[in-house]
């Protein structure tokens, strides 16, 4: 890594500083239909729990974080309640959880203090929601608002609300603000952010790493977005300008552990002129979209698309407005089908540089529908004195964005309506007992309180991660969550999954998750869903008892 490129990355994150202190066959869908949810039992509709804004449309959530709390990344976990780390803590991390409320609403949910990260107080760092439910973070590029770059990582079990150390991969020099990814076999990959190209892959069960797993990487890590394809593997626009090559991309195959070429883009992405002076090796979210293509936003004012089926890249038309980009920036593909993502101000092209200068306010939402993009009539006030980096989105159950800036209040984005049909999990079969002496099958499944079910589902995982971000966050949502709607009082309570059998967003994936029904459930007829990226599938009918 040569040192002026060094100079930059810590310049960069100097203001990064400030902010911690401070606060089917997917690729066949070239028209993927919208439809309306239908119960599936009498075809009639069923209303959205929260559609309560506008469409196209931010407001703040009605509770507020507590205190002096700053929020930062929004993690789901699989009780339908939110991990949300706090940017202002110090020598041990602080969290909270945000609960629903009994109509299922987030925005009027409760913030629940949980157990700190002991030691651990993490800012920009590799994180996933593991297959038995628990979270894991991994790295930090900050610890307790101080620079670390460190190889410090901690498992949360939200049941036993505790935090366990986890020692990282031997080979690893530094984790930082590394990408990291649950394949699809439910393992946890990893990388070595910044200075050596080293991945290593934890089992969640025995939470050993298999080192040194990766070979052929063209460049190091760092700063770089993963597009996971349906197929399972990943894709990369590099970011560090291997060889002087600033178009270049490349793809991994977990079956192989190779990295390979996934060709020349069609225009410059990453903030890097190829010299490491002045240029910040950021770059924008890449999102895999259900009609087969991922969409890669540039920390440029330039953007591209893969098309999966033909293993191409092309151009998308510039960012609207001028010179604007997503270095270190979020972005979201929604129920139906369109993404939001935010930039900011960056140099124009060729203009002199100095370091940071591309991390600028205010922070600009744009939508883009195929090839248009839309620059949002709403732009809250309360994200104007961001970046985009100060930002992070979760994919809500409800169908909405949480988008979270370490101010007190979260912001909740209402989409367009509509549902990409194609994303839809479907429930194969009535929940099953987990017993050594199944229960008899019946027309109308009973859920027994207290007790454990395994549920067979088609697309249990969705066809995309939801949200996006790259290096520093992620927050994605391809597992199930189980809904329960008591038809008496329309009181809605998510039932905790686990142990899913996959994490496959293949479109044809089936795969299979337990739940348990708490013993506190309201009993009753209910209507029962599973949700993957903020999509439903039909209800079915249960009576929980």
């Amino acid at each position: 890594m040569p040192v002026p490129y060094l100079e930059t990355r810590y310049s960069r994150d100097s203001s990064m500083l400030r902010r911690a202190l401070s606060i089917s066959a997917l690729a066949a869908c070239s028209a993927p239909a919208v439809t309306e949810l239908t119960d599936m039992t009498d075809g009639t509709p069923v209303a959205a729990i929260a559609a309560v804004g506008q469409p196209r449309t931010f407001r703040p959530m009605a509770t507020p974080a507590p205190g002096t709390s700053s929020p930062g990344l929004a993690t789901q976990l699989t009780d339908g309640s939110i991990l949300v780390s706090d940017t202002n803590s110090q020598t041990s991390g602080h969290w909270w959880r945000i609960v629903p409320d009994q109509f299922g609403s987030y925005e009027n949910g409760t913030w629940v203090g949980v157990a700190d990260s002991p030691a651990y107080a993490p800012l920009y760092f590799g994180s996933a929601v593991l297959p038995d439910g628990r979270f894991i973070a991994e790295g930090g590029e900050y610890l307790g608002g101080q620079m670390a770059f460190t190889k410090k990582g901690a498992i949360y079990d939200p049941v036993a609300n505790t935090w366990t150390s986890v020692s990282p991969p031997t080979s690893f020099h530094e984790i930082g603000d590394a990408s990291s990814v649950v394949l699809t076999d439910g393992r946890f990959m990893l990388t070595d952010c910044c200075s050596v190209k080293e991945m290593a892959i934890l089992d969640p069960v025995t939470l050993t790493w298999t080192e040194s797993v990766g070979t052929g990487k063209a460049d190091i890590h760092d700063e770089e977005s993963w597009a996971m394809l349906p197929d399972g593997r990943i894709l990369t626009a590099d970011a560090n300008a291997p060889a002087g090559d600033l178009l270049h991309s490349e793809i991994y195959d977990p079956v192989t552990q190779v990295w390979s070429s996934a060709g020349q883009l069609p225009v410059k992405l990453a903030d890097t002129i190829g010299g490491g002076v002045m240029d910040s090796h950021e770059i924008g979210p890449e999102m895999l979209r259900p009609d087969g293509t991922v969409v890669a936003i540039g920390a440029t004012k330039h953007n591209a698309v893969y098309d999966i089926a033909s293993a191409t890249w092309s151009a998308l038309p510039d960012t609207p407005g001028g010179d604007f980009g997503a270095p270190d920036a979020p972005g979201v593909v929604m129920p139906n089908g369109d993404i939001m993502f935010a930039v900011n101000p960056i140099p124009a092209e060729g203009a002199a540089r100095t370091s940071g200068d591309v991390f600028n306010a205010p922070v600009t939402f744009i939508e883009l529908t195929g090839s248009t993009f839309t620059v949002l009539a709403d732009q809250p006030a309360q994200a104007q004195g961001d970046s985009a980096y100060f930002l992070d989105f979760l994919m809500l159950p409800t169908g909405e964005v949480l988008v979270t800036d370490s101010q007190q209040t979260p912001l909740i984005y209402t989409p367009n309506p509509g549902v990409i049909e194609s994303s839809r999990p479907v429930i194969l079969q009535a929940p099953r007992l987990i017993t050594t002496n199944p229960e008899p099958q019946t027309d109308l499944p009973t859920l027994f309180r207290g007790r454990d079910y395994a549920l067979p589902v088609l697309r249990m995982n969705g066809i995309n991660f939801g949200a996006y971000y790259g290096d520093d966050a992620q927050m994605s949502t391809n597992f199930p969550l189980v809904r329960v709607t008591n038809r008496a009082t329309s009181h809605v309570a998510y039932f905790r999954t686990f142990g899913h059998s996959n994490r496959s967003i293949a479109p044809d994936n089936v795969g299979t998750t337990s739940f348990s029904v708490p013993a506190t459930a309201e009993p009753g007829l209910s209507d029962f869903e599973v949700i993957a990226n903020g999509i439903a599938s039909l209800p079915i009918t249960v009576n929980v008892k």
